[in-house]
């Protein structure tokens, strides 16, 4: 419990901070009118699931949305990873620059039974831009630069992460559809941030081509090399 005095006729207002996994209570307003008052503010444990998230942050189950609210996104919450995906994507990017790059120190490779436990999406983009720069005709570039209406920056989510996804999307293309998103389609290959082992060197031996995890038909596979074009779906944190 937490104890404040309030002079006498003043008008103050109770909240509480956000917590990962829960929906915040309600700010309540009161005017000090009495010695003593007790107030409770109680959260509410969101459970694991699909859910469409409002601008404010709060949770909905697609049965319950209320289409006067101005939604975010569709919240993904599993026992391995939290997020949000957003309503819209972007078509025949690349994942990392040009297809090529000296400097492969800097990201972690993965196999695939190693990728699908990565869910570290917003990490690996970071190092993703760091090697490859902002170019938002690329994926991480896109991602990055996209802002969700809540004003978060989006990241290109993990293979894990999409992996989630997978296991999911129906009830997170029907949840879409029901805010008027962009439903994700089948047919389309869809970039990860996870690095895969394999890498090619081009006819210049200074020149080196690397393979990134991508979605096809909503399966996590690592048999893709980045010259091949796929499609960018932005994700961002609870």
């Amino acid at each position: 419990a937490v104890s404040q005095k309030i002079p006498y006729g003043t008008s103050y207002s109770v909240s509480v901070n956000s917590m990962n996994g829960y929906n915040s209570p309600a700010t309540q307003t009161f005017i000090a009118s009495q010695q003593t008052r007790t107030v409770f503010m109680i959260y509410e444990e969101v459970m694991r699931g699909v859910f469409i998230q409002d601008i404010t942050g709060k949770l909905w189950k697609e049965s319950t949305w209320n289409a006067s609210v101005n939604a975010n996104g569709i919240a993904v919450l599993t026992d391995d990873c939290e997020f949000v995906i957003a309503l819209d994507e972007s078509s025949m990017l690349g994942v990392d620059g040009s297809g090529t790059s000296n400097n492969m120190t800097l990201e972690t490779h993965y196999t695939p039974s190693e990728a699908i436990r990565n869910f570290s999406g917003l990490s690996n983009t970071n190092v993703m831009v760091s090697v490859y720069g902002n170019d938002t005709k690329e994926a991480a570039g896109y991602c990055t630069n996209f802002t969700f209406p809540n004003g978060n920056n989006g990241y290109l989510g993990s293979a894990g992460e999409w992996q989630a996804v997978c296991d999911n999307i129906d009830t997170i293309n029907s949840c879409i559809l029901k805010i008027n998103g962009k439903s994700m389609n089948k047919i389309r290959n869809y970039w990860t941030s996870t690095r895969g082992i394999n890498t090619t060197t081009s006819s210049s031996s200074s020149t080196k081509r690397h393979s990134f995890f991508v979605v096809v038909n909503f399966k996590v596979s690592g048999n893709f090399i980045v010259l091949n074009y796929g499609y960018a779906r932005p994700f961002t944190t609870l």
